[in-house]
């Protein structure tokens, strides 16, 4: 649906084509082939063979550095996302904490119903902007956009309350409202740091690759179940039942390379479980083309798995910056094993604050300190809870 643009980076590809001047060194292996000088034909072939190699080693190098700009400007609004969303909790963790004083005003409850408003719309906009960064990277998990539609739920039930100037009923659903924001900030977090690491040069595109073979794959046995099939109301006869059943071998390949995908990738956030429903939904349509059950049914299956197909592809379009993988034998590594936790975290000696200042001044990344503020937030509130039962 996007409109084509070319980049001034891609306009340099027939630049560097004619740059490398390839076909002329082709010319003069042509003449001499045509002479019958094999000596001369084969030194001219190999000059254009290293030109040409030349060529595509810059092109490729116009790609990578395109798709790590393209992969930093990602990171870059995903922070932006983090900071959003950092900043909606801080603000609905105050707006709780008036909504808990005493003595509160119908007047004020108003205004306060007004406020807990604005901040759904606000989280509204940050499940939009997510969900359009999600289409361009795959490191962002559809839990987010749950998170954020729960939070948004319970903030509607805030306003409610508040509305119905019941302040105390909408405590809890405020509460609900943090947690569900914090959750999907440290979502965040972990796919800013996967995005990073495919910044810095990972394997992003390898599943990307296999998806778009076994896609073309699928879309080929999709036209030729078509051609296969009896008409409507017909028996197939008995060289579209063999058709079918080859059919059916060639869908229990794509099936076989699914599974070993999901061997490969599968334990990954953003495509947990959809490789193992593509895979049961494949075996079925095996099952029909192997009993000869060819018709719209059969058809509406097949195309659905390669819908389904097409939108996994499409979230994993990130290239790939390294040519082969670097292999490490494991050590073993020989350490004291830790103590034994206490038996209650939360009544432990040592108070929930002095924790807090502890694993803040162990130096970690600024980016963590706003998760381990809300994890400690979030215990405390558990703890208070314990106490107020």
């Amino acid at each position: 649906e996007s409109p084509y643009s070319d980049s001034k980076e891609h306009k340099r590809f027939p630049e560097i084509a004619k740059e490398s001047r390839a076909e002329d060194d082709m010319a003069k292996m042509e003449q001499a082939l045509n002479q019958d000088e094999k000596e001369s034909a084969h030194d001219y072939g190999q000059a254009s063979s290293e030109k040409l190699t030349m060529m595509v080693n810059q092109m490729r190098q116009i790609i990578n550095d395109l798709a790590e700009q393209e992969g930093e400007n990602l990171a870059k609004l995903m922070r932006q996302a983090i900071d959003d969303a950092n900043y909606l909790s801080q603000e609905q963790e105050e707006l709780h904490g008036r909504c808990a004083g005493r003595n509160l005003r119908s007047s004020t409850m108003g205004e306060l119903a007004v406020e807990q408003q604005i901040l759904r719309e606000a989280t509204n906009g940050l499940s939009l902007r997510i969900n359009r960064l999600a289409k361009n990277s795959p490191f962002l998990s559809a839990e987010i956009h749950s998170y954020l539609e729960e939070s948004k739920r319970q903030m509607s039930g805030a306003c409610d309350n508040l509305g119905e100037r019941r302040a105390r009923a909408s405590l809890q659903r405020q509460r609900d409202a943090i947690y569900n924001l914090n959750r999907a900030s440290i979502r965040l977090l972990d796919g800013l740091e996967n995005q990073k690491q495919c910044n810095r040069g990972g394997s992003c595109n390898k599943m990307g690759m296999k998806l778009q073979s076994m896609c073309q794959k699928q879309n080929r046995i999709n036209q030729q179940t078509r051609g296969s099939c009896p008409r409507p109301g017909e028996n197939p006869s008995p060289s579209q039942r063999d058709a079918l059943k080859r059919l059916a071998a060639e869908q229990g390949s794509v099936r076989k390379s699914l599974q070993e995908l999901q061997a490969e990738f599968g334990h990954r956030r953003e495509i947990l479980g959809r490789l193992d429903a593509l895979s049961s939904e494949i075996r079925n349509i095996e099952d029909m083309l192997t009993d000869g059950q060819a018709g719209e049914e059969l058809l509406n299956r097949q195309l659905r798995v390669y819908s389904r197909m097409l939108d996994l592809q499409k979230s994993l379009t990130r290239r790939d910056y390294t040519r082969e993988r670097k292999a490490a034998t494991a050590e073993d590594i020989l350490r004291t094993s830790p103590g034994s936790l206490e038996d209650d975290g939360i009544r432990a000696t040592e108070t929930l604050q002095e924790r807090l200042n502890r694993y803040l001044q162990e130096g970690y990344p600024r980016q963590y300190e706003q998760q381990i503020k809300a994890y400690f937030k979030s215990i405390s509130n558990m703890a208070q809870d314990v106490e107020n039962r």
